[in-house]
């Protein structure tokens, strides 16, 4: 994830009727420069078409504080779903994931 891509994600969620906030896609971008997260892009045609994040070690749940990675709000914009973009996040992400622990 790049600083910019966090306004662009919340355009497309405001453009999909969402209601999000920009503090938590900056927030996740700050999770990933304290290296808490990583956050992964989905690119179609140039363009930002979704991203998921791994918290390096579940916040929460059964396995909070166990090391154990956790992937965590996925999603594709509508406009860019049915491209395979979501598979290639969840594939990017439990690649990742599996180089953490061996759960996820």
């Amino acid at each position: 994830m790049q600083e910019q891509d966090a306004m662009i994600i919340y355009n497309e969620l405001l453009n999909q009727n969402w209601h999000p906030t920009i503090e938590t896609y900056k927030n996740y971008y700050r999770d990933q420069e304290l290296n808490r997260r990583l956050v992964f892009v989905a690119e179609y045609e140039g363009n930002v078409a979704g991203y998921t994040t791994l918290l390096k070690s579940a916040l929460d749940g059964p396995f909070a504080n166990k090391g154990i990675s956790e992937i965590a709000d996925l999603n594709v914009f509508i406009k860019y779903r049915k491209n395979g973009n979501g598979k290639k996040l969840l594939d990017v992400a439990e690649k990742a994931a599996s180089e953490i622990s061996d759960t996820v």
